[in-house]
């Protein structure tokens, strides 16, 4: 407790071991129900060579480095910055295959 006298009006003074229980089943249900639907959601994939695995691991580092470029971006105030920061943009969706179309 917070050093709070309670009075023994107060709904929140008492707090059971089987509110806390509940609450933590609860969530625990619902955490292995999140599981269970990404593990449905995602397309099953046979194994992966080292070349395939390879080429997805640097994919998805430009994909990351292509959001926090686009979010930096967006914050930035300085227009030095924010033509480096585009021109960057430029070059990871360049990498990327993007197309000036396809841009979200």
């Amino acid at each position: 407790m917070t050093g709070r006298i309670l009075k023994d009006t107060d709904a929140r003074a008492v707090e059971t071991p089987r509110d806390r229980s509940m609450a933590r089943g609860f969530e625990s249900k619902d955490v292995e129900f999140q599981q269970a639907e990404a593990e449905r959601r995602e397309p099953a994939r046979g194994p992966v060579s080292a070349e395939e695995g390879t080429r997805e691991a640097a994919r998805r580092t430009v994909e990351l480095a292509l959001f926090q470029a686009r979010a930096e971006l967006a914050r930035t105030r300085s227009s030095v910055r924010r033509d480096a920061l585009s021109r960057a943009v430029v070059d990871l969706e360049t990498q990327l295959g993007v197309t000036p179309d396809s841009r979200r």
